[in-house]
């Protein structure tokens, strides 16, 4: 899995801010979409409970990463 360039990398690179805070933005969404998909998962109850606690890790990974 490819990791993300934390925001200050893009900051220092020769892109302009106001494109590295649309991209922040577009990221943001991408990670509530995530988020709302493993909440309808979990909550229709169509995955295992391995599954389960898995994305559940994953989604509060999600949620610390949005609200930074």
């Amino acid at each position: 899995m490819n990791k993300m360039k934390p925001l200050e990398l893009s900051l220092n690179s020769c892109m302009n801010p106001i494109e590295v805070m649309k991209r922040f933005a577009d990221i943001c969404v991408k990670m509530n979409e995530v988020i709302d998909v493993v909440n309808i998962l979990t909550r229709e109850r169509l995955l295992s409970s391995e599954e389960r606690r898995k994305l559940e890790i994953m989604k509060i990974q999600a949620e610390d990463k949005v609200k930074i």
